[in-house]
This record gives structure tokens, C-alpha cells and sequence, in this order.
């Protein structure tokens, strides 16, 4: 029962880890709108490092490999402000991160961190080329700092799982190998001594007049 009911926990544990480990990065890599620039976007952000994502590659099916392209939104296309006012500084990304849609593939092209949640305006231009898409997003790098606490958690479900799977196994083992009780007649216990191991006949198994205990020996 023990080792059951500390396999549910390490399963439950783990799951819920997992969950919310995964959850952010699924709902920005699927879920970020992308918007045609120039663009003027209105937003609630949270605390975290964000990024404008540039829309630089279309591949020709989605089981194409995904490569950054080149990007040419710099910082200076890009303007943020809260709403009281006050501006973000915005930097070049540089770790090339890229979410895809689709087939369309979206390079980091600038970034800038959030000190603050709250409502924010992003303003983005269109850069040194044609009018492109964009999307605005936490950095993947900013969403696996966030949910480092999760990613423990998890790992503490799948250990607790395994803990109660080795519980488990040596208590099936142990009552596999446990003497079965001597069958004589309703109140008639033999005295103490050696007698045949009613679990494996070919040793002896030492009877203490009340139950058969640990002490064996080959015959």
C-alpha cells in the first residue's frame, strides 16, 4: 500500500510539474499573434525579458529543418512604453532564438526586459526592408528561467515514482518469498526446531514453535 499510494504521489507530483513547465512555452510558440508591420501593440506583459520575432524564412513544408534568417528590425525601429510614460531600453537579440509557425520561421531581432507587469505600447517599424510580420513574445530563455521551480518539482515527482516502484518491486518480492504458515491441525503448533521450508523444500527452515522464522539451511 505504501509503495502504491508513493508511485500516485510521484505520478501526480510529476505531472503537474510538467504541466506547467511546458504550458508556457506551448502557448508562446502557438499562441503569440504576429502582427504586419509597422505595428502598434497594446499589451499586458508580465515581468520577463520579451522579444520581437521577425518573420525571415518560409520553408518549403513544415518538416523542414528550422534555420534563423537574417533580420533587419534594429533596436532603434522599436520603441516601448508604459503607460505612465516611461520608455524600455531595447537591445539586438543575439542567441538567434526562432519560433515557427506553420511554415513560416520567426527570428529574434531585438529585445528588451520588462522591470514591471502591466500594460504597455510596443511600436515597431519597418527596419531597412519591405514591410515583414512580427511577433511579440517572452524569450524562450526568459520562460525556462521562470519555470526552473517546476522543472524541479517534476523531477522530484519522477524520483518519488521510482522510489515507490523499487518499494513495490522488493515488497512483491519479499511476499513471494515469504513461508507460507504450517498447516497442521486448528490449535496443534509442532515444538521448535528444524523442518522441511514449506517454501522450498530443498532446505530447512527453523520453526520457533509459534511461526517459522529467517533461519535456514540446506539439507
Amino acid at each position: 500500500m505504501l509503495s502504491l499510494v508513493t508511485i500516485g504521489v510521484g505520478v501526480a507530483v510529476g505531472v503537474v510539474g510538467l504541466a506547467e513547465t511546458l504550458t508556457p512555452f506551448v502557448r508562446t510558440l502557438t499562441r503569440s499573434a504576429s502582427y504586419s508591420t509597422p505595428a502598434t501593440i497594446h499589451a499586458h506583459l508580465s515581468h520577463g525579458t520579451y522579444e520581437i520575432y521577425q518573420l525571415t524564412t518560409v520553408r518549403s513544408s513544415t518538416f523542414s529543418p528550422i534555420r534563423p534568417g537574417t533580420v533587419d528590425i534594429q533596436p532603434e525601429d522599436v520603441t516601448v512604453r508604459s503607460t505612465s510614460g516611461a520608455s524600455l531600453t531595447v537591445t539586438p537579440e543575439r542567441a538567434d532564438e526562432t519560433i515557427s509557425r506553420n511554415r513560416d520561421v520567426y527570428t529574434g531581432a531585438v529585445q528588451f526586459a520588462v522591470p514591471v507587469a502591466g500594460e504597455y505600447v510596443v511600436t515597431v517599424r519597418t527596419g531597412r526592408g519591405s514591410a515583414t510580420r512580427v511577433i511579440l513574445a517572452r524569450s524562450l530563455g526568459s520562460i525556462l528561467r521562470s519555470v526552473v521551480a517546476w522543472v524541479v518539482t517534476g523531477a522530484i515527482g519522477g524520483l518519488v515514482f521510482l522510489i515507490g516502484l523499487v518499494l513495490l518491486i522488493v515488497g512483491l518480492v519479499r511476499r513471494r518469498r515469504r513461508p507460507v504458515p504450517y498447516a497442521g491441525a486448528a490449535g496443534a503448533l509442532p515444538p521448535a526446531g528444524w523442518y522441511p521450508d514449506p517454501s522450498d523444500p530443498s532446505q530447512q527452515r527453523y520453526w520457533d514453535s509459534h511461526q517459522w522464522t529467517d533461519q535456514t539451511y540446506r539439507s
